[in-house]
């Protein structure tokens, strides 16, 4: 009997050693795996219950004109903002901060959670006011001492103090669609900006700089009790451009009353932009301050289309500002030279179709040369280049000019235009394709920036690069330009014709003379529709609607023996190039020989800037 109970007690202390053990085997392999396996996650975990960290915007960099000017700045405003962490939500306290800054009396601090999340994601910190005055930040203040959690926060804001002159070129900021915070996490911060259009865009990154971080330690009351770490913003580098601030203010002002439109100032020399403007404008800083659906919605829809930046985005058939190149074309291939006459009767027939001249009207031009038909943009003349050429070595010519390629200017959405490709049957069934081409019409298109450098490159004999911004050296970056494959005394023929077309009594660009600075140019007036049988019978061309009117363009440079601006104007419907571009071109020229100090040089001296 004492035998059986000893057994039994021995087999229950055995029973309760071993469930001893193992609950002591449970523990010591749960505190392995606590301790040892998943020690970085759970201390993760414990820091983030312990740890708060909050981030800065710092201050964009600063982008500046050729001479210094600031044309994007970074200022500072302040927010009512509640640290959701902090505040303790109760209808009391959330309608001593409604009564206090002047919000809305039904207004639900959930409403602007939710309209927070929607643009930018989850955030512990919520703006409930923005742009705070005086008073507000005062109420704050007052407010913060005895509700946790609300406070006045500095925060950067972009400011654009050119905003109209300059809005094509710098862009704009806005604040981060959910789409940009996928793509790049440091963008889920409150206050944080990113560029959208223009050199704001391309630069954003430089620009934009790096996040302040400040970490706190906090209680289990989710109250501060001290700053563990702190690491101020950097701030975003600065950018310098090649425009002129005066200049731009100026060409802006000529174009005032263009509806659609561009004008660009290249300089020759080294290929900096100096002034670049389209028309119609927008004020970039409303994108700043925020604006409804409802206002995109009007911005985009507007009939005019003042977001496309029509210097290099706008595309256009070029019209008789293409002359010139067919005259190099031509020269190079020795199908002319400077002593070859054709007869323009005022139209040339090409199997059983008419091809008419401009000057349809009277008989004609008669006999030109070369110089005398770019002076009097004598379509017929360019006729028998292209029916003796054909179109291949033309549209060669145009790409050693750069013609129908993007010229790498550093903003977003430029056009590369388009250089139709010659196949072999435009010369024998479809030479009226070859006839188009000639004067500048049928399927080619270019854009402002492109006529630019095809006109700053006629004028030095080298492929001119387009440069916006100065290296961090002081000076724009360098570019080798290439020589252009034309011979010197073809290159000063079509020159001589541009000098004619605005120093001659006869030529179509005259109203571009009048300068100080002798000009050299050409005029293009681009169909939109063709002209009408029934137009041509009555010999004039009624009124018509904007829309179907021609688009009118002048590129040119001065001075014409020292070359140093080159300038490209396009009015949208403008109907003439002579008697609406040109004039505006010759005011443009003017300005930029006054705000860039040019100084005519004497008889044998080199010009002075």
């Amino acid at each position: 009997m004492h035998n059986e109970k000893r057994e039994a007690s021995s087999n229950r202390t055995t029973a309760l050693c071993l469930l001893i053990f193992g609950v002591f085997t449970v523990l010591i392999f749960r505190l392995f795996f606590l301790q040892i396996l998943n020690q970085e996650r759970y201390r993760l975990l414990s820091d983030k219950n312990r740890i708060y960290t909050s981030f800065s915007t710092p201050p964009r960099g600063i982008i500046y004109d050729r001479n210094g000017v600031a044309i994007a700045v970074s200022v500072f405003k302040y927010q009512a903002v509640i640290e959701l962490l902090q505040y303790k939500a109760s209808k009391s306290s959330w309608g001593q901060i409604k009564d206090s800054l002047h919000l809305a009396a039904d207004l639900a601090l959930q409403d602007i959670i939710n309209a927070q999340i929607k643009k930018v994601g989850p955030s512990n910190a919520v703006v409930i006011k923005d742009n705070l005055n005086r008073d507000d930040i005062l109420h704050t203040a007052i407010l913060s001492s005895y509700i946790p959690g609300i406070s006045a926060n500095k925060q950067v804001t972009r400011y654009y103090p050119q905003a109209e002159n300059f809005c094509h070129i710098i862009g704009y900021v806005t604040a981060p669609k959910t789409e940009d915070i996928n793509n790049d996490a440091s963008l889920n911060i409150l206050g944080s900006t990113i560029g959208k259009a223009g050199l704001e865009q391309v630069k954003d990154y430089k620009l934009r700089g790096e996040m302040g971080v400040k970490q706190y330690e906090i209680n289990a009351y989710r109250r501060f009790v001290r700053i563990i770490d702190k690491q101020k913003p950097s701030i975003g580098r600065n950018l310098h451009t090649t425009i002129d601030a005066q200049l731009q203010a100026e060409v802006r002002k000529i174009m005032g009353d263009v509806r659609r439109g561009a004008a660009i100032v290249i300089d020759v020399q080294n290929g900096d932009i100096l002034a670049m403007v389209s028309v119609p404008t927008f004020d970039p800083n409303i994108f700043v301050q925020g604006m409804t659906t409802e206002q995109w919605k009007q911005l985009c829809a507007a009939a005019d289309n003042p977001l496309i930046n029509r210097a290099i985005s706008g595309v256009y058939a070029p019209g008789s500002t293409f002359k010139m190149v067919v005259a190099l074309a031509a020269l190079k291939s020795g199908i002319i030279d400077k002593n070859t006459t054709f007869s323009c009767p005022g139209f040339c027939e090409v199997g059983t179709r008419r091809f008419h001249c401009w000057k349809w009207r009277t008989v004609g031009h008669g006999a030109l040369n070369i110089c005398q038909a770019i002076a009097q943009s004598c379509d017929v003349f360019f006729y028998r280049i292209a029916e003796k050429l054909g179109p291949h070595k033309i549209l060669e010519a145009a790409r050693e000019l750069g013609i129908g390629a993007k010229t790498a200017i550093p903003l977003p959405a430029e056009k590369s235009g388009f250089l139709p490709v010659a196949s072999p049957q435009w010369k024998k069934q479809y030479l009226g394709q070859a006839l188009n081409l000639s004067i500048g019409q049928g399927q080619l298109l270019m854009t402002p920036i492109q006529m630019a450098v095809m006109i700053a490159s006629l004028a030095t004999g080298k492929l001119v690069v387009p440069r916006l911004i100065v290296s961090n050296k002081g000076h724009s970056d360098e570019k080798q330009s290439a020589k252009l494959p034309f011979r010197k005394d073809h290159l000063q023929l079509v020159q001589q014709g541009m000098r004619l077309a605005v120093n001659s009594a006869y030529g179509t660009a005259r109203r571009a003379g009048g300068s100080d600075v002798e000009i050299a140019g050409k005029t293009g007036s681009t169909q939109v529709v063709a002209i009408t049988k029934e137009e041509r019978i009555r010999g004039k061309i009624g009124e018509r609607p904007y829309h179907l009117k021609d688009h009118a363009m002048f590129v040119g440079f001065s001075p014409v023996d020292t070359p140093r601006f080159a300038v490209v104007v396009v009015v949208e419907h403008g109907e003439s190039g002579g008697r609406v571009a040109a004039p505006l071109a010759r005011d443009i020229i003017s300005a930029a020989q006054r705000v860039c100090r040019y100084t005519r040089p004497k008889k044998g001296q080199k010009a002075e800037f």
